[in-house]
Formats: structure tokens, C-alpha cells, sequence
């Protein structure tokens, strides 16, 4: 049962990861010099965005809030109440 259990986790971290990729794929990254940012959205999920002071940064800030984004996600539509 736990060997079982342990794929399903796996299977299920594997298609996250995948989602992730594709989403960040579709990232897209702009400028904001009078602010001195980066600002970074991935414009199919509108409340996925990040700031950061470079592009490097950005997308990974914006990758921890896509993640963030999925848990949420994930987390109401298995609520239980």
C-alpha cells in the first residue's frame, strides 16, 4: 500500500512540475525603469505576477508564486468541509 501511495505522490509531483514548466513558458517579462523593477506575469492566470530588481530574480519569484498559485488551487478544490 505505501509503494502504492509513494507513485501516486510521485506521478503527482511529476505533472506539477510539468505544469510548471509549460506555465513559465508562457511567462512574459517587462521593464519598469522609472520604478527600477522587472515585472513578470504569466497573463493566462491573472493573479500570478512578481517584481524583482532583475529578470533572474523575477522569474524565479514569479515561479514561487505559480507554485504558491497551484497549492491554493489544489487545496480548494480537494476542500473537505
Amino acid at each position: 500500500m505505501t509503494i502504492l501511495l509513494e507513485k501516486r505522490v510521485e506521478r503527482s509531483q511529476d505533472l506539477i512540475a510539468r505544469y510548471v514548466q509549460k506555465a513559465m513558458e508562457r511567462a512574459r517579462f517587462e521593464q519598469w525603469p522609472e520604478e527600477g523593477i522587472v515585472y513578470g506575469e504569466i497573463p493566462q492566470l491573472p493573479d500570478v505576477w512578481a517584481t524583482a530588481e532583475t529578470e533572474e530574480e523575477c522569474r524565479r519569484a514569479l515561479e514561487d508564486v505559480l507554485k504558491e498559485w497551484i497549492k491554493g488551487s489544489v487545496g480548494e478544490a480537494w476542500a473537505v468541509d
